[in-house]
């Protein structure tokens, strides 16, 4: 059950604006600078797809093997974000 309540809350709060952002919409502060909000947009969208791949196996009630695999790939997807996210501070720098 925590698990659903988990990536419901994080499907509201990472997926609906990362697929704002790749659309094309971006806030009043970042209008100016589409480039990085859509570098944000994909860091939002590598950090969903962490939180799902973690949650999903765990609802289904796959093997313990193939929960550890989706953790690590989970990780893998972290760190994408975090290079996504690091890409975005430099783009607002070079400014």
């Amino acid at each position: 059950m925590i698990h659903a309540t988990a990536l419901g809350i994080t499907t509201i709060l990472l997926l609906l604006p990362a697929v704002a952002l790749l659309s094309g919409w971006a806030p009043l502060r970042l209008r100016d600078r589409t480039r990085q909000a859509r570098t944000l947009g994909w860091a939002a969208l590598w950090l969903y797809l962490a939180a799902a791949l973690n949650a999903v196996p765990r609802l289904v009630g796959a093997p313990s093997t193939f929960g550890m695999a989706c953790t690590g790939a989970g990780a893998l997807c972290a760190v994408g974000a975090a290079a996504c996210f690091l890409r975005a501070s430099t783009m607002g720098s070079m400014r």
